[in-house]
């Protein structure tokens, strides 16, 4: 389950945003613009959507069939 708590990530966005290595992860799975748009983080039903397809067994995004 994933509780969602809006702006208490600002201090982890802010050190994300610094951490090379952590964008180059973003960038490499196609999460960067994702994690870059500021007013998705407004609207809390859309990423409770996309983690909606977050299989855990797996660790894969599953869409559809």
């Amino acid at each position: 389950m994933v509780d969602w708590k809006e702006r208490e990530h600002e201090d982890v966005d802010t050190q994300a945003m610094n951490d090379p290595n952590l964008l180059e992860a973003l960038r490499a799975c196609g999460l960067l613009k994702f994690f870059l748009t500021l007013g998705m983080w407004a609207q809390p039903e859309l990423p409770w959507y996309l983690i909606s397809f977050w299989d855990i067994n797996r660790e894969i995004f599953v869409i559809g069939d």
